[in-house]
């Protein structure tokens, strides 16, 4: 079951990794902690990013829905309110 799931989530992972930087570093610098001026910045970019792929999930989220309730025959109001 753990492999599965490993297998299952690890495209997400990947992309999560390379897009949203990690603050513990510097921004465009080596593998060590960073000053603080450059991990404040680091901060913001890994806020929007997070925010960017909450934006892109949802929408895909709200698609796969709404197909789903045309396949199985639900009317769009009612899946509006649900």
């Amino acid at each position: 079951a753990q492999r599965a799931y490993f297998i299952f989530v690890l495209p997400l992972n990947l992309v999560f990794r390379f897009t949203i930087p990690d603050s513990e570093y510097d921004l465009f610098g080596e593998d060590k902690p960073g000053s603080p001026e450059n991990r404040k910045k680091a901060y913001w970019l890994e806020f929007t990013m997070c925010i960017v792929h909450i934006a892109v999930s949802s929408h895909f989220l709200v698609f796969a829905a709404a197909k789903f309730g045309c396949l199985v025959g639900i009317p769009p109001a009612v899946m509006g309110l649900t």
